[in-house]
């Protein structure tokens, strides 16, 4: 059974009461990112007919992710840009025909949204699992540069080849971690070692 976080529409609510009685929205979002391109197409369709001008804020030329802001100094913020009515519907068909492709993953390629099916990550984590004893965090580093940003995707690939006999776990616990791009302490960081079955 695959449980879903109700905090996004908890987020969506919220927003919907904030924009109540605005005339504009700006939204900030890099390209780099997929979560925040998706949200941001995801934002444009909502609006789009309620009568709010809408504005976008690229960062993609200045982070991977708008998470990474507070880390990189002094900076000028890019021009917002006022959308279109065309370029308002371009969004809204990109977002409807990513929004209605059944795959389960979705990753941003070359500036361009691709679906894949939910185990296309599979084989790199088995492959760069090799025959070691290896945790969670060694096998996100190792995946990092070919796939940023998806630790959770990641967490949740291991935990999917746990059940499936692929992985077996050959101890089992949980460490603090701290983010340095986050505040607070994230309780769950998985100390679990790992090794794949033979």
């Amino acid at each position: 059974m695959k449980v879903f976080s109700k905090e996004p529409i908890r987020q969506i609510r919220k927003l919907n009461r904030m924009m109540k009685g605005e005339k504009e929205i700006c939204i900030w979002y890099s390209k780099q990112d997929i979560d925040e391109y998706l949200g941001m197409l995801a934002t444009v369709d909502r609006y789009k007919d309620k009568g709010i001008d809408i504005y976008l804020c690229d960062f993609t030329n200045i982070c991977s992710s708008l998470r990474y802001v507070s880390n990189i100094g002094k900076f000028e913020p890019p021009p917002k840009k006022h959308l279109t009515k065309d370029e308002c519907k371009a969004f809204v068909r990109e977002w409807e025909t990513i929004r209605d492709n059944s795959s389960h993953l979705r990753m941003m390629i070359a500036g361009e949204v691709k679906c894949f099916p939910e185990d296309h990550l599979d084989s790199d984590i088995l492959e760069v699992m090799g025959d070691e004893v290896i945790t969670p965090p060694v096998v996100y580093q190792r995946l990092f540069d070919k796939y940023p940003l998806f630790y959770n995707i990641i967490l949740y690939r291991l935990r999917h080849l746990i059940e499936e006999g692929a992985i077996t776990v050959i101890e089992e616990g949980f460490a603090e971690y701290r983010d340095e791009y986050e505040e607070g302490i994230e309780p769950y960081f998985p100390k679990t070692v790992l090794k794949r079955t033979i």
